[in-house]
């Protein structure tokens, strides 16, 4: 919802927060997200927390040599987006923004350099050496990965509609990067996959500042920052309501 105020009109966006029980229904819940504000309009920024699962992009999900739907006792589950495969966890922040195309509907590049933007500014403001762009050899490569000295911790996808856009990313706050880099690695085998992860590439933001994890308002740091990049982006001014 943008109301007019002067030169600077204001874009209201609601924030949600969410700690999932079911991880099928935490990954549908982004649909539903979408679904929302292209009906009413209105920008959603969720921020949210799964149980353990595997998530895969649904092209990715498709091109699989062979169909996995568990891994050990980690259900594998498909997003309506793309990209190819992340973890989720308790210690994984994902973060969902949903935007009306009649507030903007601007190329894909563009969406994945704001959110990108907006998360490697938040940890940046916390002291954080952060880069943006492929890592190469990591999991699921993109060219708007979020890294910490050079590991990557956040990928990105999108999914868009005539109505409204989507873009959302898994980052690692408190993962183990070996068992994160194992547990790919049976995913892979199991979907007849050649390919194996390197754990040297997979980052936790908590590692690499043990002592910024308990004193780190992340979420809300976040929230800020893709507020910041989506006003430049928008020509508005984004606040919560």
């Amino acid at each position: 919802m943008t109301a007019s105020g002067g030169r600077n009109p204001t874009t209201v966006v609601k924030v949600l927060g969410e700690v999932c029980d079911d991880p099928a229904a935490g990954v549908a819940e982004d649909d539903r997200l979408l679904t929302r504000t292209a009906q009413d309009g209105v920008p959603r920024l969720r921020l949210w927390y799964n149980p353990h699962c595997i998530v895969l992009g649904r092209g990715y999900a498709r091109r699989l040599p062979r169909p996995v739907s568990h891994v050990g006792g980690l259900p594998v589950l498909v997003r309506s987006s793309g990209g190819e495969i992340v973890l989720h966890g308790p210690g994984v922040l994902n973060i969902s923004l949903a935007v009306p195309a009649v507030l903007w509907n601007g190329s894909i590049e563009e969406m994945f350099r704001a959110f990108s933007a907006g998360v490697a500014d938040a940890l940046r403001a916390h002291g954080y050496a952060v880069g943006v762009g492929m890592v190469p050899g990591s999991y699921c490569p993109g060219d708007y990965d979020v890294a910490i000295a050079g590991r990557k911790v956040m990928g990105i996808s999108q999914r868009r509609t005539r109505e409204a856009l989507m873009v959302h990313g898994s980052l690692n706050l408190h993962v183990i990067p070996e068992i994160y880099a194992y547990v790919l690695d049976r995913f892979y085998a199991a979907a007849g996959i050649e390919n194996t992860a390197d754990p040297a590439l997979i980052g936790s933001v908590f590692a690499e500042r043990p002592d910024r994890a308990r004193v780190l308002p992340l979420e809300q740091a976040v929230a800020e920052r893709l507020f910041s990049a989506w006003s430049r982006l928008t020509g508005t001014s984004w606040v919560e309501g």
